[in-house]
């Protein structure tokens, strides 16, 4: 394969990912009347369970095993669940970013929107679908270290401040030349340019959502 057809092929995968991570998405909210919380906290605050592991039981199949491996009695890096690391669903790896033989870190993490980041499990009240917009991006590619059960995303307007988004050190971010991916609501797929635009930053920002 010629390195512009495996280019393409590359992307098309990680374009894939994010449709299906957006399915998950839709799915949870048939079942459960609500988007998933991007964390889940302990009765301290502390965020302990992600998002990437509370798709995993409407995804059926190996994915639902896995599921059920995992324990929510503990901290996603806690004694059983961090022997799970290693189990890393492929659907949280873009085939676009250098990766060792066992490597644990995704390459996807949510937009954490304001006042409505994080919800205890028994309280999992995020944003509603009908009040999402199609233009709100839900999810982003990344180049940063993240375990893939660490419940640790982006924080819009703190990635904002610390210009988090828009530099070479940017929390979105990929080896892609055309730039990392992101998913909306609508379940549709993009690449943005980095540094990115003004436009790019406004959609990001919900800035431009009427």
């Amino acid at each position: 394969m010629v390195a512009s057809e495996k280019k393409m092929a590359n992307q098309k995968c990680c374009s894939g990912n994010l449709t299906a991570i957006g399915l998950a998405f839709h799915q949870y909210h048939e079942q459960y009347g609500t988007f998933p919380p991007t964390h889940i906290l302990d009765a301290s605050g502390r965020p302990i369970h992600s998002w990437r592991v509370l798709i995993l039981g409407v995804l059926g199949g190996k994915y639902e095993k896995l599921y059920r491996t995992y324990r929510f009695s503990e901290p996603w890096n806690g004694p059983n669940n961090r022997k799970l690391a290693g189990l890393i669903p492929s659907l949280y790896v873009c085939p676009n970013h250098k990766r060792n033989q066992n490597e644990i870190n995704t390459n996807y993490v949510a937009i954490i929107r304001p006042k409505k980041a994080a919800q205890e499990m028994t309280k999992a009240v995020e944003i509603p679908r009908s009040r999402l917009i199609s233009d709100s991006i839900l999810v982003i590619e990344t180049n940063a270290n993240i375990n893939w059960m660490q419940p640790d995303d982006s924080d819009i307007k703190q990635d904002f401040v610390n210009k988090r988004l828009s530099s070479s050190g940017s929390v979105m971010s990929s080896f892609d030349p055309e730039g990392p991916a992101a998913l909306f609501v609508d379940g549709t797929t993009r690449r943005f340019s980095v540094p990115l635009s003004n436009a790019e930053l406004r959609i990001m920002s919900g800035a431009s959502n009427r």
